[in-house]
């Protein structure tokens, strides 16, 4: 698909039809391949590339089907039950099957290096909480916690950046979207998954799923292969 002609009608509304066609093929696309990062560098398939067809060079935003991408993300959850997301490649939301999900939950609970090295004392503090109480809601955000929303937010970008939470933004009463960070124990729960991996194993996994989509395994894309420091 290269153009709005099909995406949109003249007010600028997302055709339905036009919705259904990219949601179908993305999931064909994470069907196949297990996993699938929104964006990519050139040369890998993303599923913004999946959409228009085409490698998008800087913001999507830009790009004629900017709208189509934006109301086709908007509704992985609704679409099917067998996609999750996590900042798996690249920093960015990638969209992982549900047959990897055991090795997401594996490579999220190792606590391996990667993971922890460099972590500053707040986010240190928000994992230990969000290891306690399970799930962590930035609106509901107690003095206990010791932090205010904008920490809360920072807090859990450098954890999710890391594998180390599964975050989510959650529709309040109010209209309004909500931050949230649950621990991988109360993901797998939630989703009955009681097996997985070992951390090696799981990250091979990806690995060898990413190859298909032109990602080396050595690739700075998978988070377990960046430097870190005092950064996220």
């Amino acid at each position: 698909m290269s153009g709005s002609g099909e995406a949109y009608s003249g007010d600028h509304r997302v055709n339905p039809r036009a919705r259904r066609s990219a949601t179908a093929r993305v999931r064909r696309a994470v069907d196949r391949y297990g996993v699938l990062p929104f964006s990519a560098p050139e040369g890998a398939l993303s599923a913004i590339r999946v959409i228009t067809g085409v490698t998008v060079r800087g913001s999507w935003w830009g790009h004629p089907a900017g709208h189509l991408i934006y109301w086709v993300a908007e509704g992985w959850d609704r679409a099917t039950s067998v996609i999750a997301t996590a900042k798996l490649l690249g920093g960015k939301v990638t969209l992982v099957h549900s047959r990897l999900w055991p090795a997401l939950v594996s490579v999220g609970k190792a606590r391996a290096s990667w993971q922890t090295g460099g972590l500053d004392p707040g986010a240190r503090n928000l994992l230990r909480t969000v290891d306690r109480l399970g799930y962590v809601r930035g609106d509901l955000l107690s003095q206990e916690l010791g932090m205010d929303y904008a920490s809360f937010r920072h807090g859990v970008k450098r954890l999710e950046l890391r594998l180390l939470v599964s975050a989510s933004s959650v529709h309040t009463r109010t209209g309004a979207h909500a931050l949230a960070a649950e621990s991988w124990s109360r993901w797998a729960s939630r989703r009955h998954l009681a097996r997985w991996p070992s951390p090696g194993q799981a990250r091979r996994r990806f690995e060898t799923a990413g190859v298909e989509l032109g990602i080396e395994p050595e690739s700075a894309q998978w988070p377990w292969n960046v430097e870190r420091g005092g950064g996220p």
